[in-house]
């Protein structure tokens, strides 16, 4: 055994024999929360290229003076984070189920900056894929940046929910985006750098515009008014840390031609099941997703965006910390696709730190997407474009696995370790990933 191996397992066996031990101190019965709760989280990085990451992640609850715990009343959800070379994220996020009797009541407002956005173009591996292409030294290099986009996007969102039978829920929401993008701004990356970073036409997207693939109309981005509707069937015992229930949803989404958009329709499809293997202690999870244009024309920069109706932002993919861990950001990106992922969830102890319930939930987890309608290529003459697309490969399922560790803070507040591995090297190697939340 190698030593990097060696220390991998003695750290697992460390951290085992450490929770243990806090188990065996402090644990406790579950205690019924009133009032105000806070989980809170600094964000702190640091990227070479683009600079010292800073800011803080907070979700505030009230559980009220005559607790219904684990459910809430209000929650408030704060995220901000900025990078010392300009990207920003800013993002807050209001539930309730007790702000309009009979409604729950979810919106968000966000300002999302990304310099530098995964970018892998359209229908899985028949975009060739070659990390060859981003290593500095190997003969076929052309950028480190050579799969990145930069977009920035303003977001809001109104989501509203109302009981009609006891697990029985309609659902309406609307949605403002705008999307502005470009090619990765390498001349602010390169500032400072001794080694610069070649800029090789923009990348991967600036070949893409070049060779006419992408259309000049959606080139730049748009803006988008949506208008969401469907129904839900919630059976779960508790949202965020389910043990035994159903939660499924049929989801409508209608995007009109306001202000030059595209339009067009799409309909979303979801189904996740908590099986108790052991009662609050062994939990087979898994989910079921499928999501496909209906009508129009879906632009290529809201293809990624993976749409549900819990509490919780859309977020892009396939590919990445919410969808598929272990394969890039953006990897899979098709007009119809179909996500799956099933985890083990081991909810190994629980105890009491200070007055507030603490659990240590283990899991481990797959995950899969497949296209099953790609998005249509416009027809193309560049010879670089005929050279790098008549290589590509016949696309397929993608899956990963891995495993993960959760800290549950009063059964809403989830802090979340994640580590995957793709079983396709077209898809990635691996990903580290710490979040807030569940999967799912």
């Amino acid at each position: 055994m190698n030593k990097n191996k060696m220390k991998r397992t003695s750290g697992l066996i460390l951290l085992i024999i450490q929770t243990f031990i806090i188990h065996n101190l402090i644990a406790a019965d579950e205690k019924r929360i009133q009032g105000w709760s806070l989980g809170a989280l600094p964000v702190i990085a640091f990227d070479a290229d683009l600079g010292f990451r800073y800011g803080a992640i907070a979700n505030i609850y009230d559980y009220g003076k005559d607790s219904a715990y684990p459910d809430y009343e209000h929650s408030f959800y704060l995220q901000y984070d900025r990078s010392t070379k300009g990207a920003a994220n800013i993002m807050f996020i209001y539930d309730s189920k007790y702000l309009f009797p009979g409604y729950r009541v979810t919106a968000e407002g966000s300002y999302l900056t990304e310099e530098a956005l995964d970018f892998f173009g359209f229908n899985g591996y028949n975009t060739t894929y070659k990390e060859d292409y981003i290593q500095a030294g190997n003969p076929l290099y052309k950028s480190l940046y050579y799969f990145k986009m930069q977009r920035k996007m303003p977001r809001i969102k109104l989501n509203l929910q109302k009981k009609i039978g006891k697990h029985l829920h309609t659902y309406l929401a609307y949605t403002f985006c705008h999307f502005d993008l470009d090619t990765v701004d390498l001349k602010s990356i390169n500032n400072n750098r001794t080694e610069k970073i070649p800029y090789t036409q923009g990348g991967l997207f600036g070949n893409f515009l070049n060779w006419g693939i992408i259309d000049s109309k959606a080139k730049n981005g748009g803006t988008h008014h949506l208008g969401r509707f469907g129904l839900i069937y919630d059976s779960r015992d508790r949202e965020s840390n389910p043990n035994t229930g159903f939660w499924s949803e049929a989801q409508f989404i209608v995007s009109p031609a306001i202000h030059n958009s595209y339009a067009f329709s799409k309909i979303c499809l979801t189904q996740r099941q908590y099986i108790p293997l052991l009662r609050n202690k062994l939990t087979l999870a898994y989910r079921l997703s499928y999501q496909a244009k209906l009508s129009g024309e879906i632009p290529f920069y809201y293809l990624p965006v993976y749409f549900e109706s819990t509490p919780n932002p859309d977020y892009d993919g396939l590919g990445g910390s919410r969808t598929m861990r272990g394969i890039m950001r953006n990897r899979v990106v098709g007009n119809d696709l179909l996500l799956g992922n099933i985890e083990l969830r081991w909810n190994a102890y629980h105890f009491l730190v200070k007055g507030q319930n603490l659990d240590i939930v283990w899991c481990l987890f797959s995950d899969a997407g497949y296209i099953t309608k790609k998005y249509p290529i416009p027809s193309y003459s560049a010879p670089e474009a005929v050279t790098f697309f008549s290589s590509s490969e016949k696309d397929g399922i993608h899956p990963s696995i891995g495993a993960g560790l959760h800290a549950v803070l009063n059964q809403n507040f989830v802090l979340t370790f994640d580590y995957a591995r793709a079983l396709d090297k077209r898809d990635g190697i691996s990903g580290l990933y710490i979040n807030i939340g569940f999967l799912f």
